[in-house]
């Protein structure tokens, strides 16, 4: 917590990657206003809590103090993914994916230990000039070592079929590099599903109810706020909230409609920090 002042908070988050930082910002009254000023000298992006881009006139006054209501905004700070070098002079050298446990192994050589090399993965069809944080699935750092060797290995639960973007840095330099590799997995654990008269949907156009579940198993026990939304050519139409603390819940909610409706995402977040716990889950 950085700042809390008739009942206004500010709380902030750092990356131990970059210099970007997240701020956290509400009130637990109705609504309120706060003068912090957000320390920034490369601008700063807001996003709602459900990860969509706000305009500065919707989070701040025309004096320049921020307005603040129950449900909390996030500030987004530091250097962006803007300065990429498309030419994979420093490529990744091998990416090993093991479809049965949903592994990711990346591995590489730059012929000279103690180097730092920052590895991001982004999901398929991720805007690299606009990435949002629900299209990162993975990011490190390391040493290289013997001979300059390196590798990272992570898993992605809820992978998907594509062409996943890995971007990297060398040593802190000012340009990253890309490239891409392909991945196709099966979703293991956690299991999230929306159902319609029981059934498991992986697109709207198999919708035969309005009264879908939403289906959610964890593989440990976790404190969590779900937030079930649905959506209009981006744009909200409804969100249904609930709490899980444990490891599984069946949560029935109210479809729109075709008409109404063309994306359903879920989120969910720590009840406590309000920090993502796994990226969204979607259907078209």
């Amino acid at each position: 917590m950085v700042d809390g002042t008739d009942n206004t908070y500010v709380t902030e988050f750092s990356s131990k990657w970059n210099d970007n930082k997240v701020y956290m910002l509400w009130t637990t009254e109705e609504s309120a206003s706060t003068d912090y000023t957000i320390p920034s000298d490369s601008g700063i992006v807001y996003y709602d809590i459900l990860g969509n881009n706000l305009e500065t006139s919707e989070v701040e006054n025309e004096d320049g103090t921020y307005k603040l209501t129950g449900v909390p905004f996030y500030a987004v700070t530091g250097s962006s993914l803007s300065n990429i070098d498309e030419e994979t002079s420093l490529p990744i050298d091998a990416v090993t994916v093991d479809a049965k446990t949903n592994s990711v192994t990346l591995e590489g050589y730059l012929g000279t230990k103690g180097k730092t090399v920052t590895a991001i993965v982004l999901k398929p069809e991720t805007d690299i000039q606009n990435v949002k944080n629900e299209e990162i699935i993975f990011v490190d750092e390391i040493t290289t070592q013997n001979r300059g060797y390196y590798s990272f290995t992570f898993k992605d639960n809820d992978a998907e079929a594509g062409e996943y973007t890995i971007i990297y840095n060398i040593d802190g330099g000012d340009t990253a590099k890309q490239q891409t590799f392909s991945y196709s997995g099966t979703v293991t654990v956690p299991i999230i599903e929306i159902l319609s008269n029981g059934k498991k949907i992986r697109s709207l156009t198999e919708i035969t109810t309005n009264d879908l579940t939403l289906n959610v198993r964890f593989p440990k026990v976790i404190d969590a706020m779900i937030l079930c939304a649905q959506y209009k050519e981006d744009r909200l139409v409804r969100v249904d909230m609930d709490v899980l603390n444990g490891d599984s819940m069946k949560k029935p909610f109210t479809y729109e409609g075709s008409g109404n409706v063309d994306k359903i995402r879920v989120f969910f977040w720590n009840s406590t920090t309000q920090e993502p716990i796994i990226k969204e889950y979607k259907i078209n």
